[in-house]
């Protein structure tokens, strides 16, 4: 979500601006991507509790949460839009996705009784946290390479070599966020990143069975 959100310019002007699709369509385009990145954890996270709720058989508040946010969404999609434009429906799309995710979160801890279970959630908080904070930072330092470095040697400008220099571009900033996030993580030790990349690493080196 950071990388799509810092990066969308980039990304989408590699996609979509060629032709009639000029440079202020993409800064649009961008403008809404943004927007429904800034939902897209919490969207996962939605995906993670509404399950927890049928398991502890309240599937009725996982049902009325479902509805509520429906009717927040409607409701602000046309607030939004008139206040702000077009991306207000983005953002309103995001910001129910946050508060469907923070009501189904407090029922669960609410219903959580164990202790460990609660210390559990407790963990899950704090690490969501943390990787949201990495993640910021891994977008801002993208987005000042593509900003102070890649535009001032115009690498996104189209030409004759313009699509590989915008796919060498956009792969560049790619990898540089992947590099940032895993030294990050080697250094404040966050295992569950590491042991993503340890899984990559593993299946990229692993031989195929005959």
């Amino acid at each position: 979500a950071a990388g799509l959100g810092f990066l969308s310019v980039p990304i989408i002007q590699l996609i979509f601006e060629y032709g009639e699709f000029s440079h202020s369509d993409t800064e649009a385009t961008a403008l809404a991507l943004s927007a429904y990145c800034l939902g897209l954890p919490f969207y996962s996270l939605v995906k993670i509790l509404v399950p927890l709720c049928y398991a502890f058989e309240r599937t009725r508040f996982a049902v009325g949460a479902s509805v509520l946010s429906v009717a927040l969404n409607v409701a602000l999609n046309f607030w939004l839009i008139d206040l702000v434009g077009y991306w207000g429906l983005a953002l309103g799309t995001s910001i129910t996705a946050f508060i469907q995710a923070l009501i189904l979160f407090l029922f669960v801890h609410h219903l959580v009784v164990s202790s460990w279970l609660s210390d559990l959630v407790g963990r899950v908080a704090r690490k969501f946290m943390l990787h949201l904070s990495i993640a910021l930072g891994m977008g801002l330092v993208c987005y000042w390479t593509w900003k102070e470095i890649i535009l001032p040697f115009g690498f996104s400008y189209f030409s004759e070599w313009g699509v590989l220099c915008r796919v060498f571009s956009v792969g560049l900033l790619v990898v540089e966020g992947v590099l940032v996030v895993y030294l990050v993580a080697r250094l404040v030790g966050i295992s569950e990143t590491l042991e993503f990349f340890h899984l990559i690493r593993r299946k990229a080196t692993e031989k195929p069975s005959p």
